[in-house]
C-alpha cells in the first residue's frame, strides 16, 4: 500500500518466522495484546513501603533546605539528545528488511526538546513539570517510520550548598510516554501509537545570569518502554525501548517570590 508494487504485497501478506513489524500492524487483526511493563512483582506492602520512604525523603530534604521568602515559580525551554536501547524494535526492522528488501536503519537515538513549568519551594530544591518530544524515526526510499513519543514528566533536583555561582545537584523523576508518529510514504500513511511509563535519574548544573535568567545542563539516564507499538491501531507485538543516556541544556526564567 505504501509502495504500490509487489514489494508492498509482500509487506502486508508476508509471513516471516516472527510477524513483521509492518505486516503485523497493517494486515488483519493484531497478533496479541502485550502485558503492562510493571505487571506482577511487589504487592500492597511493598508499594506502601515505597510511598512511606518517598514521603520521608521528601520531608527530610525540605526540612534540611534553607527556607526562602515564598515559593519561586519559573518557566523553561530546553533541548538535547537521547540514546535508545530499542533492541526488539530494531530486530523487527531487520526482519522487515530481509523479507521486503528494504534498508531501514536501526533507531539508536534522537534529538529531544520541550518546555516546562518549575517551582523552587526552598533555595535548594527545584521541582519541574516538563512536556517533551523525542525524535525516533528511520527512513528508506521515501518511506518514513516514525515512533517518536511525547512525554509528560515530574522531577525534582536537590542542589548542594555552594559558594560559587554555579550550583550542582542530583535529581530523579517519572512520567508517561506516548508514541504519536506515522508510517508514511508516497502511497499513503498510517498512524503509529503506544504508551508506557518511565523514570529517570540525573545530575544537574545551574548557572544564574542577568537577574532571574539561568542556564542549566543535565546528564542522566532514562528508563522508558512502550510494550506494544501499534500501526494503524493494530498490535505489532513489538516493544519500543527508549531507555538510554539523556543530555539536556535549558534556558529558564524564575519570577520573584510573592511576599
Amino acid at each position: 500500500m505504501i509502495h504500490g508494487t509487489n514489494r508492498a504485497d509482500a509487506e502486508w501478506h508476508g509471513s516471516p518466522s516472527k510477524p513483521s513489524l509492518l505486516a503485523a500492524g497493517i494486515s488483519g487483526p493484531g497478533v496479541g495484546r502485550a502485558s503492562g511493563i510493571f505487571e506482577g512483582g511487589g504487592g500492597t506492602m511493598s508499594r506502601r513501603y515505597l510511598v512511606v520512604v518517598g514521603l520521608a525523603l521528601a520531608a527530610a530534604l525540605t526540612s534540611a533546605a534553607p527556607v526562602q521568602a515564598g515559593v519561586v515559580w519559573g518557566a523553561e525551554l530546553f533541548g538535547g539528545w537521547s540514546s535508545y536501547a530499542m533492541s526488539d524494535f530494531n530486530d523487527s526492522l531487520a526482519s522487515a528488511n530481509q523479507s521486503l528488501g528494504t534498508n531501514f536503519a536501526d533507531i539508536k537515538g534522537g534529538g529531544a526538546g520541550g518546555f516546562g513549568v518549575r517551582m523552587w519551594p526552598t533555595e535548594q530544591i527545584l521541582l519541574r513539570l516538563d512536556f517533551e518530544g523525542l525524535l525516533a524515526q528511520t527512513e528508506d526510499s521515501g518511506v518514513t517510520f516514525d515512533i517518536g513519543p511525547g512525554a509528560a514528566t515530574l522531577s525534582g533536583t536537590y542542589f548542594f550548598p555552594s559558594q560559587s555561582p554555579v550550583r550542582f545537584g542530583l535529581g530523579a523523576g517519572l512520567g508517561t510516554y506516548s508514541i504519536a508518529g506515522e508510517l508514511k510514504g508516497p502511497g499513503g500513511k498510517f498512524n503509529t501509537a503506544g504508551s508506557g511509563f518511565g523514570f529517570h535519574g540525573m545530575g544537574e548544573a545551574v548557572l544564574p545570569f542577568s537577574g532571574r535568567w539561568s542556564l542549566s545542563g543535565i546528564l542522566g539516564y532514562r528508563y522508558a518502554k512502550v510494550d506494544d507499538v501499534k500501526v494503524n491501531d493494530q498490535s505489532t507485538n513489538t516493544e519500543a525501548d527508549f531507555s538510554g543516556v539523556m543530555v539536556r541544556v535549558g534556558l529558564a526564567y524564575d519570577w520573584k517570590p510573592k511576599h
